[in-house]
Parts: structure tokens; C-alpha cells; sequence
């Protein structure tokens, strides 16, 4: 996360686990289809790695006004 400036940040959730969060989705990133548990005000992107790969990431992306 860092170089990000002021695009980045953290987020902890309900459960207290901390999430990345960006203003604007990372070089490649993609929304993840169906995901139901976003905040209100967010999308959940990751990288398009395979979640078995070990190189799988997840943020939340604040929607565009």
C-alpha cells in the first residue's frame, strides 16, 4: 500500500479484521461480482489472482459519487 498517498487507507470491519481501502480501484483491479457484504458507500475490488495462488487481495473501493 505504500505510494499510494492519499488513495489508500485502512478499514476495520465488524468483526475487527483491517481491509485496504482506496478512493480509487488499484491498476487492474475488478469489482467482485455478488459480493452482499459491502459497507454502504463501497464496492469490493481484488486483483484477479486465484484465490489459491497465495497472491489473492481484496479492498474496498469508495463508488463514485
Amino acid at each position: 500500500m505504500g505510494g499510494r498517498g492519499s488513495n489508500s487507507g485502512m478499514m476495520k470491519t465488524v468483526n475487527g479484521k483491517t481491509v485496504k481501502r482506496f478512493n480509487t480501484p488499484p491498476k487492474g483491479w475488478k469489482p467482485v461480482e455478488n459480493a452482499l457484504t459491502n459497507p454502504k458507500g463501497y464496492t469490493w475490488y481484488s486483483n484477479g489472482k486465484s484465490r489459491f495462488s497465495g497472491q489473492y487481495e481484496t479492498a474496498l473501493v469508495k463508488n463514485k459519487k
